[in-house]
């Protein structure tokens, strides 16, 4: 979940490539700039492995219906 919005960061289009091996989790996501704060909250509370990217460029077109509904 974002904290800031409550919204959770698949509806917001934010992740990338889920890879499950055996019991290891990857996920690539990346943030609404370089520098979001939630960065560190987000990789310290998750326990996964986290990369973030950069590409391809996050845009409002990625989020779900029903994240653009709850924003707005």
């Amino acid at each position: 979940m974002d904290p800031e919005i409550d919204s959770n960061i698949v509806d917001l289009g934010r992740g990338y490539g889920i890879e499950v091996v055996g019991t290891d989790v990857h996920i690539a996501l990346t943030m609404s700039t370089r520098a979001c704060l939630l960065y560190e909250y987000l990789t310290e509370s998750a326990q996964i492995d986290v990369e973030m990217v950069w590409d391809p460029p996050r845009n409002p077109a990625m989020m779900s219906e029903e994240a653009k509904r709850q924003l707005g």
